[in-house]
């Protein structure tokens, strides 16, 4: 998944409904500029830290098969400085996936503690008017559900993984899609490295390397799909939602200062100079 899969738009009508009954309705502001200020900001953050997310686990996993794949060429040339590697070793590719991924990470930590911020605000400090804490209630249960089917979906996804999953944990004796060769491997492989060769040892050690790599990624996608569609889910409702509010304060005569970002990473910041962003596509 990319953001560019994001869809606000199945969700605007939901939006436009929401912002009638809880906001603007017959040209009257239901709620105060402050309360408008700090939904449209936790609104904006609830989406940027899904966004975020989805950006980080796809740099995640391209800095850890980059990293994989030199663990495995540094392994064969040790056993034989003279064969061909099995992934090309490319530099520039290698330090762009680790760069990447460092700053994805990085960034996803620093949206995703400001939001925790504006949602503490929001939701336990009493910040907002009665009119606009049961707003963001309405908003919240919403995402709620729309998280759980975006997670069912992703079940059906992964159905026939997840029921061999099942079957596993119900019968592990009889469920031979779930018994790896692992183990028995990693059996043949020590008592070779006390007794026999390195070479036999190198070769007993790849392969069960490679087999626990197999099973490592297939974990890593099944759960990279599911939290994938359920970020992807999130970060469009709440993008739709965003749009709708700052559309309607785009229409308002408020100050200038109800548009800005009201947290850092900090916490709640009445210091910083940067005006949420207009309608965002």
């Amino acid at each position: 998944s990319d953001l560019a899969t994001l869809d606000p738009a199945s969700y605007q009508k939901d939006a436009q409904s929401w912002i009638e009954h809880y906001i603007y309705k017959d040209s009257k502001l239901l709620v105060t500029s402050a309360d408008l200020q700090l939904i449209a900001n936790l609104f904006y953050f609830s989406y940027l830290r899904s966004a975020e997310t989805i950006k980080a686990q796809n740099a995640a996993r391209k800095a850890l098969e980059s990293m994989w794949h030199g663990w495995q060429n540094v392994a064969h040339t040790r056993m034989n400085p003279s064969l061909k590697t099995p992934y090309l070793i490319d530099f520039d590719q290698q330090q762009e996936h680790y760069l990447a991924f460092a700053k994805a990470q990085q960034e996803h930590r620093r949206v995703g503690l400001i939001y925790s911020h504006l949602a503490e605000a929001a939701v336990k400090q009493h910040y907002l008017s009665k009119q606009a804490e049961e707003a963001v209630v309405r908003v919240r249960e919403h995402a709620r559900s729309i998280v759980a089917q975006a997670f069912l979906d992703a079940k059906k996804i992964v159905g026939d993984l997840y029921d061999v999953a099942i079957q596993g944990l119900r019968d592990p004796e009889n469920s031979p899609a779930l018994r790896f060769d692992v183990l028995e491997t990693i059996s043949y492989y020590l008592p070779i490295l006390s007794m026999q060769s390195f070479i036999e040892a190198e070769k007993a050690q790849l392969k069960a390397s490679e087999q626990s790599w197999q099973i490592m990624s297939t974990m890593i996608g099944v759960n990279m799909t599911i939290w994938d569609a359920i970020e992807t889910a999130r970060a469009s409702f709440y993008l739709a939602q965003y749009n709708a509010l700052i559309t309607i304060a785009a229409k308002l005569s408020i100050e200038k200062k109800y548009l800005l970002v009201m947290a850092d990473e900090y916490g709640m910041n009445k210091q910083v100079k940067v005006y949420l962003p207009k309608n965002i596509h």
